[in-house]
């Protein structure tokens, strides 16, 4: 009697999970589906710049530090290039990967090249047990990540930490909660009044300047006061400014490794080129290690190394930076600069 029980129990999980999964398999035929960023930022794209060839993919980093109108007149002599500025804030490399298949896979836009932010697989700040940290992680990107932790510079409680965040989004994924609201506000019920102009004056690009002109008061009050404790306090610049990783030294994470060169080989048959590069930043040392790593195993053409300090050091002076973590509007133009720069170069 107890065993028939069960086995009717677990017919009925499975029944569920086989239900899921096919619900699963309609709502990521729209890759954006689980966020509301990146949701804004593509209808914009489609709306008003169908006729872009090049995209610029990362966390707020790119948000905040890449301007597509001054790459564009910059790169390859101008004309050439037409760029869509596609960072949204705590995007992590999963979600990256996620997008760049999608991506790849789309027929709405023509694309030459893709400009793709290396970052490490650790869970950006705020994404555990919400759906914009759940929508992407199908089986294959959680066993990307499974594979990844382990070769990550983080310590084994960091390993742990990371693995425990992307397991409790993985099942819950699975369970479906709190992801059909999500899909229904980001795709069915899209309502284009939330493209604010201003946010997307410059293809995707938002300089804290900007927000700040356009802000409430209380968002203005929030924003100034966070410039004015990265000013009081610029140890972490210091520090970044010191720090240069032998690049012999550095072992790659094989398995992150492996996901880039995969891409790389489907995005050759399309037609289009994927451009890693790293950002300045001086906040998480292990993922700059992690970054730092990749870079230097990737091929010449396929990789720009912007985020070394000791190479750049004018990204990490102060003005240059709105805080920690992101360029003011100079460090922007000036980043775009090099960027281009060096992509005439490949």
């Amino acid at each position: 009697m107890i065993r028939k029980i069960i086995i009717r129990i677990f017919l009925l999980l499975a029944l569920i999970l086989g239900a899921n999964l096919l619900i699963l398999q309609q709502l990521d035929r729209s890759f954006y589906w689980g966020s509301s960023a990146l949701a804004e930022k593509w209808n914009d794209l489609l709306q008003n710049h169908q006729n872009c060839n090049t995209l610029f993919i990362g966390t707020s980093k790119t948000h905040r530090g890449v301007m597509p109108s001054l790459f564009d007149s910059l790169a390859l002599g101008g004309g050439v290039v037409r760029s869509y500025n596609l960072g949204v804030p705590s995007m992590a490399a999963v979600e990256t990967y996620h997008l760049i298949n999608h991506l790849l896979d789309e027929d709405n836009i023509s694309l030459k090249w893709i400009f793709v932010e290396l970052n490490g697989v650790q869970y950006g700040p705020g994404l555990y047990r919400i759906p914009r940290g759940k929508y992407f992680m199908d089986f294959n990107h959680y066993k990307f990540a499974l594979q990844s932790i382990p070769q990550t510079h983080l310590d084994w409680k960091g390993k742990l930490h990371v693995l425990r965040q992307y397991s409790v989004n993985y099942a819950e994924r699975l369970t479906l909660y709190g992801l059909l609201r999500e899909y229904r506000r980001n795709v069915t019920d899209f309502d284009t009044t939330r493209l604010a102009p201003y946010r997307y004056h410059d293809k995707g690009f938002l300089s804290y300047e900007m927000e700040l002109a356009h802000s409430s008061p209380e968002n203005r009050e929030r924003l100034i006061k966070k410039h004015q404790s990265f000013l009081l306090d610029t140890t972490a610049i210091r520090k970044k400014l010191a720090f240069a990783p032998a690049p012999i030294a550095l072992k790659a994470n094989n398995a992150h490794l492996k996901k880039i060169k995969e891409l790389q080989i489907k995005a050759s048959k399309k037609g289009i080129t994927l451009i890693f590069y790293s950002m300045p930043s001086a906040k998480m040392f292990n993922t700059h290690l992690e970054v730092q790593s990749l870079i230097n195993h990737l091929k010449d053409k396929n990789g720009i190394e912007l985020g070394n300090g000791a190479l750049y050091p004018d990204f990490f002076q102060t003005e240059n930076l709105y805080n920690v973590e992101h360029l003011n509007e100079r460090g922007a133009r000036l980043f775009t600069t090099v960027l281009a720069t060096e992509f005439n170069k490949k």
